[in-house]
């Protein structure tokens, strides 16, 4: 008798020592987010667009680094490696949330607000729209949710202050990025740019909550006594607005590095509460995007898998 009740003690016991251990809490670093620099580029993975598969307690987070959609390399759109990719994830993994790039609605999960643009870039077979939208209507395809990694750009706004830059910085800033995105969707018309500027402004304005007097001329002026290259804002691409941080960097750069950092972390903290309250989880953001975030997100997940994710795709579709 004395034998049993020992054993049935020291089974208690290790029940006990079991139950009472606290499960393990994913919490990431975000003091590890880097500043983005070119040099970073080399520390790519693979070919964007590429997928980092991490695991963890039961956690699967997949983040893609994806290249923009562009109409100018995919004519047909829906043809573009980074929308395969998105669908062979969802197609495959299943997730049970996506989080996307751009867009301005804070912490609301499955934002109702932005679903008549959705299904205006679905109509449009996603001309002048982005990945992110592709990822949201294969969500509600999929009854996933979704949500968007970005920060408010008021608190964007605050913190640029914060840095010793000002609200018109960014609103120039806001503005310069905007001209390869239009390059890239083919919908960029240089000699009504003036025009859609100045109704671009007034909505950024709106979106940074503020009422300064920053039209199309007051931006040339801003332009002209910041940026000495490229002259012509017309001519600005792709590396122009990039998030740099370098001793080489313009001062679009620099306003853009600082402004990528913040989005950094508030993705990454997007991402730790999305892995708290769903088992699979899909990333949907710019490849850089992974390269900055990378150690931060390792602080939680561990570290991660590298695949092309089409080209399981196209072996389920039996192509070459």
């Amino acid at each position: 008798m004395r034998k049993e009740i020992g054993v049935l003690i020291g089974w208690l016991l290790i029940v006990g020592c079991t139950t009472m251990q606290p499960n393990v809490s994913l919490v990431a670093d975000t003091s590890l987010v880097l500043p983005y620099t070119f040099d970073l580029e080399s520390k790519k993975h693979l070919e964007a667009p590429y997928v980092a598969k991490y695991e963890r307690d039961g956690k699967v987070l997949l983040y893609v680094a994806s290249k923009h959609i562009s109409i100018q390399r995919y004519p047909n759109l829906l043809q573009h490696p980074t929308l395969g990719t998105i669908e062979s994830l969802f197609s495959e993994y299943k997730p049970e949330v996506v989080i996307v790039e751009g867009i301005d609605t804070g912490n609301e999960l499955s934002p109702k607000s932005i679903l008549k643009k959705a299904d205006e870039c679905a109509a449009s077979s996603y001309k002048s729209c982005g990945e992110s939208f592709f990822a949201i209507n294969m969500a509600r395809k999929n009854d996933a949710a979704y949500i968007t990694g970005e920060p408010r750009n008021q608190q964007i706004k605050d913190e640029i202050i914060k840095a010793g830059y000002s609200a018109e910085d960014l609103l120039g800033f806001y503005l310069v990025r905007q001209i390869p995105q239009y390059q890239r969707q083919g919908d960029f018309d240089r000699s009504s740019f003036g025009d859609r500027a100045e109704k671009q402004l007034r909505g950024f304005q709106y979106q940074i909550g503020t009422n300064l007097k920053f039209g199309f001329k007051e931006f040339e002026a801003w332009y002209g006594k910041h940026m000495t290259k490229p002259k012509n804002y017309l001519d600005i691409t792709n590396d122009d607005p990039a998030p740099h941080g370098g001793p080489d960097a313009t001062y679009v750069q620099k306003i853009s590095n600082k402004v990528g950092v913040i989005r950094d972390q508030a993705i990454v903290k997007t991402i730790e509460r999305m892995l708290g309250a769903y088992s699979r989880v899909l990333v949907v953001y710019g490849g850089s995007h992974l390269i900055t975030q990378e150690s931060a997100i390792e602080s939680m997940m561990g570290k991660a898998a590298y695949f092309h994710a089409t080209d399981k795709l196209a072996d389920k579709r039996g192509e070459p």
